[in-house]
This record gives structure tokens, C-alpha cells and sequence, in this order.
């Protein structure tokens, strides 16, 4: 009869034993510890390494990759992306994510996966940082450094990249122009001497801007086209000049107008600054006077924004700066101010009067029979009679516009899962826009737009503009990412509905607007706390229950999203929990909430979920979402969650 117990190996004591298992261990930790220092180190590439995220739509976020062998770190056991600050401190964290989710269907995986085929942890193929910290707040300005730590699937042991500098930059270049000269008389064929003394005008310009900032200059001539530019990368000159043969090729050309230099410093985080010096004269005669204006743009179409032109008459001294007290103004006897159309030769509208002509000069864009004129180039033309002696203004360049800009915004998609699953977990933005007149000022609004039932949820229907994003012209289209947070940095929760408004301002004063585009958050599980398995979905009530705490048509609707989305999720437990708001008498709340979560086990029942991994409570208005008395924090509060749970002892810490 042969024995039943397993036979001790001769010659060895159980002490022996011990010493040998014991001695196993270590031999495996060292050939561990040896096979993670030959792996080669993980690497991470940047673009930009500079950036702003100001919300301007200029190198607002950082795109972060992995470099190195792949096939080695694809599969990693686990993964973690540290930025830290200065001080070495860990200002945002992005970790692998080891929930036990069922794998999608990919074009590598076209088979529909069964229960039991988890997804395994994957290294990112990139990720987006948008300068925002673990709470969601968006961090100083200031070099910070990147480090990836990656365990090693087989081993155990971890290998790690050196850090990996990146600087966070919002200060946009501050820019100071003026000008000491602004005034060039040179006559028609007066000779040759193209860039003799006296014939140039002075900009005098200051930036005060970090290093690599790029700055370009245009000279735009009457008919407000670019004749010439400049550029300069680094340092930007104190003083240029501009001579008589920058702005005309040939002497015989008489070019007379009103000229503008225009400044725009890039640096390279993204931040942009533009200035301008109008009103640089170049005249046959000295000039001494000249009609001034904040802007020669305008949009006479009665919406109440820049529909009138305020031009200020102003005398002038021989190198163009204003008088402030010309003895011709004293004795001004008579004035006449006209608007001529674009080729010189029609008077369209006149004003004339006795004395000094009025301070401003109002033109609202019509012409002597009251008539709105056209949109396009105009000149404007103002002469004064002083002690007998008749004085003009060069033609100034001023242009009607009412026609907003042309605009679009494409998103991404229309939905959008920010839970850290590494699915649809951003909305990317891009606006485009053009106008004759130049683009002032933009912005996008990300409005939050609940549906609720005033009888039932706690509050009614209400709109709160919960992200937004705006900028200036400079810099073309504008790209952004919106990862569901707010501008204040709350997340954005479960099957909740957004209308995504823009508007485009041009230099006249004319607005495009666009949208509503409709946009939802989907089936939303996150983590309760970074490195665990059990999750939460969170859903504020729009409408999902009836007077009698039974479900809606819309409620069923959302409960259809989340058993969806659960079949993912086959390994874990389902907790039912339903929460109130505070408005209400306690114990009513609590009996809601007990009400409303039943409903909810019950159809979850009623669709075929087994009933072995559901259980359902209501906690009345004790755990709040919110803590604030406002209708947003009514609304958060007044929710279902749907918490997901491993069957112990899986539930543990992901070492």
C-alpha cells in the first residue's frame, strides 16, 4: 500500500528548508532587480515643451507620449505619470487604470469579448495636460518636470524615466509703441533721394516678453493693404525708421495718406500681444491738421455697437505730434467736412458750419439724403479756414462694415466619457474665422442644460455656463480640449446635457453667434480614489422619477445607458444608492430616496440583471455632492449613484 503524505527530500532539515525557500526569494528579487536595470529606461516626447493654458485657444494643453520599446512596456502591471513643481511636489498625477472592465471591440479585437476577457492595464499612447492639477485648478506659471514609473509585468520591478523639463507660461509680451515722427513730406518726382535726412518716420517700440519671442511688423498703407514687414526674433530694436522708398518703390508715386504700423509678438508658449501706431502721415506739404479716431472701423446697422465714427479734428507740429493749443484753432472762422467715396470723385456727405469744427466729428455712416452707405473704403476729409487761410487734412482711410464674421466650430464628437478608462475621454474644439475688418475677440461657452421636473426634482429647468473659452484674433484658429471639467474645476457627471455657444466680434463691431450644438457626458465610472477597483457613477435627476417616485419614460432611458454600459462590467457587485437635496423635510427626503432607489432595483430586475449582484438603499439628504445652497448644488444633490463593487477580497489596493 503505498503512503498517502508527500516524502521529505533526504538530507534536509525543515530548517533547511526554510533557508532554501528563503534563499529562492531573494535570488528571484535579484534577477528581477537585474532584468529591470537592463531594460532600457521609458522615454516621453512633448509638443510643445512651452505652453499657456490661459483658455485662449493658442498651445493651451501639452500632448504627452511614451517613447522607448514598446512591445516591452505595452502590457505594463502598472503605470503612473507624475508632473511635479519646483519644489518637487506632485501637482497632478495620471495613473493606470486597473478597473475590471470587459475588453471593447477594436480593429485588432473584432470578435464581441466575452465576460471573462478583461481588459488587460495598457501604457497610454498619449495623454493630454491641459495645466490643471489633481483638484482641477490650473497651476502657476513656473518649469515643471514629467516622470513615468512603470512596473514590469513579469518581474515585478519598476523602471523609470529621467524628468523631463516643461514650462508652464501665461504671461502674455507687453508692447509699447510710439512714435517721435510721424510725420514724412516728400512730393511727387521731387528727386532721387530716397532716404535723405528728414525723410523717414520714427517708431520708437518696447516689449517686455520672455525669451524666443518671435515679433513681426507690417506696414499697411490708405487702402489698408500690407506693403511691407518686418521681423525680428529675440530682441526687438528700440528705434526703426521707415523711409520714403519702404512705402513707395519709384519717387514718381505719390502714395499721400494716412499709414499704420502694426506690432505682433509671439513667444513660444502660445501667448501673443498685438499694438498699433495709426495715423503716420506722408503728405506733399507739411501737415498741420489731421482728423484722429480710436478706430476707422465701423458698422452703421442700428445693433447699438460702434454704429457711428467719431472723428477728433487735431493740429499738428512739423514732426506730427498734437498741439494742444494752436493758434490756428483759436481763429478758425469755418469749416467743411466731407466723406468721398473710395476713388476721390463723389462727395457722398458734407457737413459744414461756422467756427471751429466740432470736437468729435460725428458720421453715423449715411450720406446726404440719409441713406446708409455701403460697406467698404471711404475717405474722410476735413477743412478748416483760419485767419483767411484755408487748411486741410490729408484723406483719411475709414471703412463701413455690417457684415459679421464668417465662423465655425467643429467638435470632435457629440459625446463625450471623461472617467479615466482611456475612452472618449476629451472633446477636442476648433474654431476658424475670417473678416475683412480683422477678428477682435472670441469666445465659447460650454453651458450646462439640465431638463428637470419642477414638481418632482428639487429645482426647474435652469442654465449655467459651466466652461469657457475666449481669445483675440492673433494667433488663427484656435484648438482646445475640454476633458468635462468646469472652469472652476468640477467634473462634469453622468448623462448630463450641454449646448456648446460661440460668438466671433470683428474690429467693426459686428457678431457672429453660433450654435446651440448639443453635447452629453455618457455613462460616466470613475474610481473612487486612485489605484482601486470600486467605482461610482453619478446621475442628478433630470426628470427620472414621477410624483409617485416611479420611473419615467426619460428615467428608463437613462437606466437603458447605464445596464448598457454595464455589460462591461460583469466581475462586479451593483449598489443601488439614491440621494436627495436639501430642500424638503428630512424624513420625506429619506422616504424618497428609499422610494426612488427601489424603482430603480426594480427595473434593473424586470431587464434581466441577476439579482445575486443587486442591492439598492436610499440615504436621504446625508451625504451631500454639494455642499452650497444654489440651484447648481440642488441639482448634483438630488441624484442616483451606482456604485460598482468586487466581490471581496478583490477590492484591494493594485500594488
Amino acid at each position: 500500500m503505498k503512503s498517502s503524505h508527500r516524502r521529505n527530500r533526504p538530507g534536509l532539515s525543515q530548517h533547511s528548508r526554510r533557508a532554501a525557500r528563503a534563499a529562492v526569494a531573494v535570488a528571484v528579487l535579484l534577477i528581477g532587480t537585474l532584468q529591470s536595470q537592463t531594460i532600457p529606461a521609458p522615454g516621453l516626447s512633448l509638443d510643445p515643451a512651452f505652453f499657456s493654458p490661459n483658455d485662449d485657444g493658442q498651445r493651451d494643453f501639452l500632448v504627452i507620449r511614451p517613447t522607448g520599446v514598446r512591445d516591452i512596456f505595452e502590457r505594463p502591471r502598472d503605470w503612473q505619470l507624475e508632473v511635479r513643481d519646483g519644489a518637487n511636489n506632485i501637482v497632478r498625477t495620471f495613473a493606470a487604470d486597473h478597473r475590471q472592465i470587459r475588453a471593447p471591440r477594436a480593429i485588432n479585437n473584432l470578435y464581441l469579448p466575452g465576460s471573462d476577457d478583461i481588459r488587460p492595464v495598457r501604457l497610454f499612447d498619449e495623454l493630454i495636460w491641459d495645466g490643471r492639477d489633481d483638484a482641477g485648478q490650473t497651476v502657476p506659471d513656473g518649469v515643471y518636470q514629467l516622470l513615468l514609473r512603470i512596473q514590469l509585468p513579469d518581474t515585478g520591478g519598476f523602471v523609470e524615466s529621467s524628468g523631463l523639463p516643461v514650462i508652464v507660461d501665461t504671461s502674455a509680451p507687453q508692447l509699447t509703441l510710439d512714435a517721435p515722427v510721424s510725420v514724412l513730406v516728400k512730393e511727387s518726382g521731387s528727386g532721387p533721394s530716397l532716404r535723405a535726412a528728414g525723410e523717414r518716420l520714427e517708431i520708437a517700440q518696447q516689449a517686455q516678453s520672455n525669451s524666443d519671442t518671435r515679433y513681426d511688423a507690417y506696414i499697411v498703407n490708405p487702402l489698408g493693404a500690407t506693403i511691407r514687414n518686418r521681423s525680428w526674433d529675440d530682441a526687438l530694436p528700440e528705434r526703426i525708421f521707415v523711409y520714403w522708398d519702404e512705402i513707395n518703390a519709384t519717387p514718381d508715386q505719390a502714395g499721400h495718406g494716412s499709414y499704420v504700423y502694426r506690432l505682433i509678438a509671439s513667444d513660444r508658449a502660445g501667448n501673443r500681444a498685438e499694438a498699433e501706431v495709426n495715423d503716420l502721415l506722408l503728405a506733399a506739404t507739411q501737415p498741420t491738421l489731421d482728423l484722429r479716431s480710436e478706430r476707422y472701423r465701423f458698422s452703421p446697422n442700428g445693433d447699438g455697437v460702434r454704429d457711428q465714427l467719431a472723428l477728433r479734428p487735431v493740429y499738428l507740429n512739423q514732426v506730427g505730434n498734437v498741439l494742444q493749443n494752436s493758434p490756428l484753432a483759436a481763429a478758425a472762422e469755418s469749416f467743411r467736412f466731407q466723406i468721398l467715396s473710395a476713388d476721390l470723385k463723389t462727395v457722398l456727405y458734407t457737413k459744414s458750419g461756422v467756427g471751429a469744427p466740432p470736437d468729435p466729428l460725428i458720421w453715423n455712416g449715411r450720406d446726404d439724403a440719409g441713406d446708409t452707405l455701403s460697406d467698404g473704403l471711404y475717405f474722410a476729409q476735413l477743412r478748416v479756414t483760419s485767419s483767411g487761410e484755408k487748411i486741410e487734412t490729408l484723406n483719411k482711410s475709414v471703412w463701413i462694415d455690417t457684415s459679421p464674421p464668417n465662423a465655425r466650430l467643429a467638435l470632435s464628437r457629440t459625446n463625450i466619457r471623461p472617467d479615466g478608462n482611456g475612452e472618449e475621454e476629451y472633446l477636442k474644439l476648433r474654431l476658424e474665422s475670417e473678416d475683412p475688418s480683422g477678428i477682435e475677440s472670441w469666445n465659447i461657452r460650454i453651458v450646462l442644460t439640465p431638463t428637470t421636473n419642477p414638481r418632482v426634482d428639487p429645482i426647474g429647468d435652469f442654465r449655467q455656463i459651466y466652461r469657457t473659452f475666449s481669445g483675440t484674433s492673433v494667433g488663427g484658429p484656435a484648438e482646445m480640449y475640454w476633458d468635462g471639467l468646469s472652469s472652476d474645476g468640477i467634473p462634469c457627471e453622468s448623462l448630463e446635457r450641454f449646448a456648446v455657444e460661440y460668438e466671433v466680434r470683428d474690429r467693426a463691431g459686428n457678431t457672429y453667434r453660433g450654435g446651440p450644438q448639443r453635447l452629453t457626458s455618457g455613462v460616466l465610472f470613475r474610481p473612487i480614489q486612485r489605484g482601486r477597483t470600486t467605482l461610482t457613477s453619478r446621475l442628478p435627476a433630470q426628470n427620472y422619477f414621477d410624483e409617485q417616485f416611479g420611473l419615467t419614460a426619460r428615467g428608463e432611458d437613462a437606466l437603458n445607458e447605464v445596464l448598457a454600459r454595464l455589460t462591461r462590467y460583469g466581475r462586479y457587485n451593483v449598489i443601488i444608492e439614491d440621494h436627495s437635496a436639501l430642500p424638503g423635510r428630512e424624513e420625506s427626503n429619506l422616504e424618497k430616496t428609499e422610494k426612488r432607489a427601489r424603482s430603480i432595483y426594480q427595473y434593473f430586475l424586470k431587464q434581466g440583471f441577476p439579482k445575486q449582484r443587486l442591492t439598492y438603499r436610499g440615504h436621504g439628504e446625508s451625504e451631500l455632492a454639494r455642499p452650497e445652497d444654489t440651484n447648481f448644488a440642488n441639482y448634483r444633490n438630488d441624484r442616483i449613484e451606482i456604485r460598482l463593487e468586487l466581490p471581496r477580497p478583490q477590492d484591494q489596493t493594485v500594488p
